[in-house]
């Protein structure tokens, strides 16, 4: 009877082994691509865009993308994502298109595509200096980090009100010029 045992656990580990390893392919072959490419576009719209610093893309942004090497070129204005060197995935910015997956950006004539112009606020929106006694510690207690497990990251708040914006307050390195991604 204990051989027959034997044979059966070995049988049983070969095949649960055999099984996590396609599993992990299967996810590897989906995922890996997926994954890269996400990350290498949200560094990319992060640092090029928002003009966010690559310590705060690499602390919050790319927090969930941390089993993944991410390079951010500010020369060639590229985010460069790869798992294990099996996968990698490039953004490239563009001025008037913002950041593109796996393409160098194309160059447009200028009469295809109108540049891009600045938005204004309407003078209700316009911004509030100092926020009331009673919202300030609101607006405080929402940029702290109670669980270092599960960050906020709150990058700015705007708090309106009948039509008109009463308060707000920006993170660290956000100003109300910064364009904000998601």
């Amino acid at each position: 009877m204990l051989p027959k045992m034997s044979d059966r656990l070995i049988k049983f580990i070969t095949l649960t082994s055999v099984s996590c390893i396609a599993g992990l392919l299967v996810l590897l072959i989906y995922i890996g691509p997926v994954g890269t490419g996400m990350a290498a576009k949200v560094a990319c719209s992060s640092a090029f865009i928002s003009g966010l610093r690559p310590a705060m893309i690499r602390a919050n942004e790319l927090a969930p993308y941390g089993y993944l090497n991410v390079e951010i070129n500010q020369r060639n204005r590229t985010a460069k994502a790869s798992l294990a060197s099996l996968f990698q995935r490039t953004a490239y910015f563009n001025p008037r298109q913002g950041c593109q997956l796996d393409a160098p950006p194309i160059v447009m004539n200028p009469l295809a595509a109108p540049a891009r112009t600045a938005v204004t606020a309407p003078p209700s929106l316009l911004p509030i200096t100092t926020p009331s006694a009673a919202l300030a510690p609101i607006l405080a207690k929402a940029f702290q980090e109670p669980d270092p497990n599960h960050k906020r990251a709150t990058r700015a708040i705007i708090v309106v009100n009948h039509g008109q914006m009463i308060a707000e307050a920006y993170g660290p390195s956000i100003q109300p010029s910064t364009p904000l991604i998601g």
